[in-house]
């Protein structure tokens, strides 16, 4: 296994990483991890994409390439593949609005940022969960301003261009921490989420 310890990032916020297959070869694959980390003590900050190379026996190297998706706060990131050498990235910004950019990813490790940003809550978000749902179409499960569930789809083109949001739907109108949106079974989608007061380490 391998650590990154790049900074200090017990604080009691949440440093939630998330990782994706970008590619895979014959002897080893290619994974992106995007987390945030701590800067100088203080909370969760830089939101940051690197890429590991994983071999067959498990062997884990750093592939020197790394990009920040946010420079200022990016925490609690969600990173899937959209298509090709596409991936996008939701996360919470530093006011705790809910962002969602796009990047490429190239089967080498090189990542590319593509300048497709879009704000899909402009009042709250925690947590948010990220799933394809079919062909440009992708769902996010979040904790909304009111510690309400939301699920919203939002359209992704294969060039990573971010379009307006499709539906939206008040899943759980009291609490709903730290949502998980799965497939069950064609069109049918389950979220799993906690309720009551939020667990230790959590925040609104």
């Amino acid at each position: 296994n391998m650590i990154y310890d790049d900074l200090e990032s017990n604080t009691g916020r949440t440093n939630r990483p998330s990782i994706v297959k970008v590619s895979n070869f014959d002897t080893y694959s290619i994974f992106a991890i995007a987390y945030n980390i701590n800067v100088e003590h203080m909370f969760p900050a830089v939101g940051i994409i690197k890429t590991v190379n994983v071999s067959n026996e498990g062997e884990i190297k750093f592939t020197g390439e790394m990009a920040y998706f946010d420079e200022n706060i990016g925490h609690e990131p969600s990173i899937i593949h959209v298509s090709e050498d596409i991936f996008a990235i939701t996360y919470c910004n530093e006011f705790n609005l809910g962002v969602l950019k796009t990047f490429r990813l190239f089967p080498n490790g090189d990542i590319e940022y593509t300048g497709s940003e879009f704000l899909f809550d402009d009042m709250e978000c925690h947590e948010p969960s990220f799933i394809h749902v079919s062909e440009d179409i992708f769902a996010i499960a979040y904790r909304g301003p009111n510690d309400n569930g939301i699920l919203k789809t939002i359209k992704i083109e294969s060039n990573g261009t971010i379009f307006t949001i499709e539906n939206i739907l008040d899943f759980e109108s009291s609490d709903c921490f730290y949502p998980n949106i799965w497939l069950h079974f064609r069109n049918y989608y389950i979220v799993s989420y906690s309720t009551g007061n939020p667990p230790y380490g959590a925040y609104s």
